[in-house]
């Protein structure tokens, strides 16, 4: 038998961040749209655990980690039902609009600052256009993608992420 790992997620909530300009970076309405979502995979996590999955909290979703493969169709259609019953399956990701971008770039222009203050060797970033262009490819550039996650503990990633939230992330 072999052990399936599935996975599901959403937006993390946003910090009401003061440390870098423009908060975690999100407008009112994309906080809003992300607190719904962070409530909506609460209620997904809640049904899911009613249905009896051992599913396990991560940051922004859930994973299931004991799961067999006899186990993964029975648990699919579960986790459809629920994402339906909490909302999260109709829920739409946040549009990619020209503003939004430009305050992505530039939020991630201070973390690198943030993260280099940390004493983080972050290298220079891409130009806005390069940036643009990597946006939904799995090259995709992020001022944190330059952190090495395995110096860090639980405890240690989120004093990290305090003093420099990602974007839309929780402080």
């Amino acid at each position: 038998m072999a052990a399936v790992v599935i996975a599901g997620c959403a937006p993390a909530v946003p910090a009401d961040s003061e440390q870098l300009s423009g908060g975690a970076g999100l407008t009112t309405e994309e906080a809003q749209h992300l607190e719904q979502a962070a409530s909506a995979v609460q209620r997904t996590i809640s049904c899911l655990v009613d249905r009896g999955w051992p599913v396990a909290e991560t940051e922004g979703g859930w994973e299931i980690s004991t799961l067999q493969e006899s186990q993964v169709s029975s648990y699919e259609f579960d986790q459809a039902e629920c994402q339906k019953e909490s909302g999260l399956a109709g829920m739409a990701p946040l549009a990619d609009t020209p503003d939004r971008l430009e305050r992505l770039y530039d939020y991630e222009l201070q973390l690198v600052q943030c993260l280099r203050n940390q004493g983080i060797d972050v290298p220079a970033p891409p130009s806005e256009q390069t940036f643009l262009e990597l946006r939904l490819t799995d090259d995709a550039w992020a001022a944190y993608n330059s952190v090495d996650t395995s110096q860090y503990n639980r405890e240690s990633w989120a004093e990290l992420e305090a003093a420099c939230p990602p974007y839309g992330s929780v402080g």
